[in-house]
């Protein structure tokens, strides 16, 4: 009996050893399980009912976490947040996660490639392996990853290296076909280049360096004497060799600089260089242009020749010069020929206006001569008719002295109004037009400064109304007026208008008005050069313009200024 009780107490007791031996045991392996689960070079994660809601260090470091507050972008999310809309075969990533979940479930695990993004937004490829380790209604399944993002890319270039491989086998037939239709192409292409460089009629010569010359066209052979290149290069190293040193042409150094060098780096100047052959001196027109041939720098220098452009630019200065000397002289005849007009227009202005004065001066001596023939000539009368003539003939003297300073030209520019001008010009011209029976009209009372030179714009004025005068010869007319003028406007622009009722000029000679010796007058009582005078001075010594027009029953004449209006 006892016996029996003692081996019923050992094997309790055993029992119990062993129960605790597999606690402790059961203990160790959580506590494996646990250091295998944070510490695993693997990433881990645990996901339940479809979120991620535990994960190992290298499942974080794979997605690029840092902090606690990244962790939170990954705890409690489904696996589509963690990746892009759609997968590379164009799935979307919701859609065929929510597949994967379901085939995990349904069959206990699946494997499959994935593509995340990690959060800096790089792309995270990984080989997933889901694996189901609980069931009813929370779904606990376990979570593998491993990083296959470098595979990935070994697998995308070997890919297109696979492409380019088929792509090369399959045109390499006709590459070497190619081949040999571009090698044949490119002997033509050398002949040809070669025809075009010995075809230019410029000495064309290239360098190696600022020196050395290490070829030349056909040209640059026939000018220098040599059949082909070694021959030249056996005795010369450069074309500059045969530059004449001359002022004004390229010698072999320039300012301390080779010529090719001077050349390039002064483009924005003309380069002439003179050489000689036989007896006979060239000018050529000298560009260079540097190129590269593979890392080679080569200098290409163009010699056009221009000798016989020199030769002619020399004879056309010659003949301007002749031109410039001839149209001197002419000016000097119009403006000679001008003074002889203007001369002959003054003293027919002082023949009307001495007309009344003298036939007065005559009347009074044939009063005293008639009265000393009757014997009734008394002391009185002859001192009345003395002081009478006197006071004519002071009149008449201060009338050629009016005239004088009219006619003598500015030497300053002057602040005017037209209106005097007008005056000045009336009282000149008033005997000639009454006369005529003329009448001038202007507005006398026109406020507008003119800063010009007044006698010459007299003068103008003068041309254009004799010219309206003579119009008006043989015209059977009521009313015969010459209106002048003055309108400003904006920007300081001022236009003196001169109109006739004198019926115009005719159509086909509005062009050649103011061209020299131009007249439509009767032969003897016109000279072609008033018109043309007055152009002149409006030009180039008041800085205006002049026109003429037609108008409904005469002409008019335009004197435009600008810049010249005071008030």
């Amino acid at each position: 009996m006892m016996d029996h009780e003692n081996r019923y107490s050992i094997r309790v007791v055993s029992e119990i050893n062993n129960l605790i031996d597999k606690y402790r045991s059961h203990l160790d392996q959580k506590t494996i399980f646990e250091l295998l689960y944070k510490k695993s070079s693997d990433a881990v994660l645990i996901m339940h009912n479809g979120l991620f809601v535990d994960s190992n260090e290298s499942a974080l470091n794979m997605l690029g976490v840092s902090s606690m507050d990244e962790v939170l972008c990954i705890l409690n999310h489904h696996p589509s947040s963690l990746s892009p809309e759609f997968q590379p075969d164009g799935s979307s990533s919701y859609d065929k996660s929510e597949e994967l979940l379901a085939t995990c479930i349904k069959e206990g695990s699946c494997r499959f490639e994935w593509l995340f993004k990690r959060l800096d937004g790089s792309d995270l490829w990984v080989d997933t392996v889901l694996t189901r380790i609980a069931e009813g209604e929370d779904e606990i399944i376990h979570v593998a990853w491993r990083d296959i993002s470098t595979r990935k890319e070994y697998e995308a270039d070997l890919m297109q290296q696979k492409k380019e491989l088929v792509t090369f086998n399959n045109d390499l037939g006709n590459k070497t076909t190619q081949l040999h239709m571009l090698y044949k192409r490119l002997e033509y292409s050398q002949k040809y280049q070669k025809a075009i460089f010995d075809g230019q009629p410029n000495i064309i010569v290239a360098n190696f360096n600022i020196r050395t010359l290490c070829d030349g066209n056909r040209a640059f052979l026939d000018f220098v004497g040599y059949p082909d290149i070694p021959s030249f290069l056996a005795e010369h190293d450069c074309i500059c060799d045969y530059f004449i040193e001359r002022e004004g042409y390229l010698s072999t150094t320039m300012n301390g600089k080779e010529w090719i060098e001077y050349v390039k780096d002064n483009p924005e100047y003309s380069h002439y260089a003179l050489m000689k052959r036989g007896d006979k001196e060239y000018v050529f027109s000298v560009s260079v242009n540097e190129v590269y041939i593979e890392n080679d720098k080569i200098n290409i220098a163009s010699f056009s020749d221009i000798t016989e452009l020199e030769e002619y630019k020399k004879t056309l200065e010659l003949r301007i010069k002749a031109e410039v000397a001839d149209n001197r002289n002419k000016d000097r005849m119009l403006h000679n020929q001008s003074k002889s007009v203007q001369m002959g227009e003054m003293l027919n202005m002082i023949a009307h206006q001495w007309r009344q004065p003298l036939n007065a001066i005559s009347a009074s001596a044939i009063s005293v001569a008639m009265k000393l023939e009757l014997d009734e000539l008394e002391p009185d009368d002859i001192r009345e008719h003395l002081t009478y003539i006197q006071w004519r003939v002071q009149k008449m003297s201060q009338t050629i002295n009016d005239f004088m300073n009219f006619f003598k030209p500015d030497q300053e520019i002057q602040q005017f109004r037209l209106n005097d001008v007008m005056k000045d010009i009336e009282s000149l011209m008033k005997a000639q037009l009454q006369g005529r029976g003329i009448k001038i009209l202007y507005d006398q009372n026109n406020p507008t400064v003119i800063s010009s030179y007044k006698k010459e714009l007299a003068h103008v004025l003068i041309n254009i109304i004799a010219n309206a005068r003579d119009a008006y010869e043989g015209l059977h007319l009521d009313v015969k007026t010459i209106t002048i003028s003055l309108t400003q406007f904006e920007e300081n622009t001022l236009i003196i208008s001169v109109r006739d009722c004198a019926g115009g000029v005719k159509p086909e000679n509005l062009d050649k008005i103011f061209n020299p010796y131009f007249t439509t007058k009767d032969q003897g009582k016109g000279t072609g050069i008033g018109l043309y005078m007055s152009k002149r001075i409006v030009r180039e010594i008041l800085h205006g313009s002049i026109e003429v027009a037609n108008t409904e029953n005469g002409a008019e004449f335009f004197i435009v200024f600008k810049n010249q209006v005071i008030t």
